[in-house]
């Protein structure tokens, strides 16, 4: 079965002006409809790789190929190609109410009726928000914050939904609400890139995972391959009597 790449990332460098290099020689490619774990321990990043994705920074050199498409010199179309859910997802929710929240970003872009109202109606159902339609944002809790700014995110039909750090702060529902998000997303056929460092919540849902430490990737593989990498990196990998637990327990999900 022929597959396709959906972002490929070629010799990508980033670093601040006047300041010293933090990307080097990123490569790597990533195929559609795949679910896919960027890893590595804090300050390693991963976050400005996700952002020079995104189109947020510019990277000093190097590809960004998303959908057949260069668009390493194209900010706003890596922009309006790539969907990022931040860690804090309170910085991306501006609507005084659900509904409005997730209409912000296709009120700008003009959509008219009946797909605005469709769109909207297939993201809410897809991610099981239509009885908070009319509540206020700030009295949600934090896995339903999360899973509205992913409809946020999804409503806009990227190419690519990222989401960085998406279990941070959740209580054990929360993470449990999320990733069962993802994890229907990726079976409608999305690509999801995770990142996170927390590998017992998702990767067993994986189909590849990248490793980054300071700056460079240094392993790219299944889940299994990686596992003896992602300890050397400080990557924690949980054990049961010394031994890793299989990549399928991997996972907050049961049954």
């Amino acid at each position: 079965m022929q597959t396709t790449q959906i972002l490929s990332v070629e010799h990508l460098f980033f670093g601040f002006p006047q300041g010293s290099e933090i990307l080097h020689d990123i490569t790597f490619s990533i195929t559609a409809g795949s679910f896919v774990v960027i890893t590595g321990r804090n300050g390693s990043g991963k976050s400005l790789l996700l952002k020079c994705i995104k189109g947020i920074l510019s990277p000093t050199a190097g590809t960004i190929t998303i959908d057949g498409k260069d668009l390493s010199k194209n900010a706003s179309g890596r922009n309006g190609t790539v969907g990022l859910v931040f860690q804090d997802a309170d910085s991306q929710i501006v609507g005084q109410t659900v509904r409005r929240d997730i209409a912000f970003g296709l009120e700008n872009l003009r959509i008219p009726e009946p797909e605005f109202s469709q769109r909207i109606e297939a993201v809410t159902n897809l991610l099981k928000l239509e009885s908070l339609l009319h509540q206020r944002p700030r009295t949600l809790s934090g896995g339903e914050k999360r899973r509205l700014a992913i409809a946020g995110v999804l409503v806009m039909r990227p190419k690519l939904i990222i989401l960085d750090e998406p279990f941070a702060n959740l209580d054990y529902p929360g993470v449990t609400h999320v990733l069962r998000t993802l994890v229907d997303l990726h079976a409608d056929g999305h690509t999801i890139i995770v990142v996170s460092h927390e590998i017992e919540k998702v990767l067993a849902h994986a189909d590849k995972v990248i490793l980054i430490d300071r700056g460079s990737i240094v392993c790219e593989s299944s889940p299994q391959e990686s596992l003896p990498k992602l300890e050397e990196y400080e990557v924690r990998v949980p054990r049961m009597n010394g031994n890793p637990i299989p990549i399928k327990d991997m996972t907050w999900l049961k049954g």
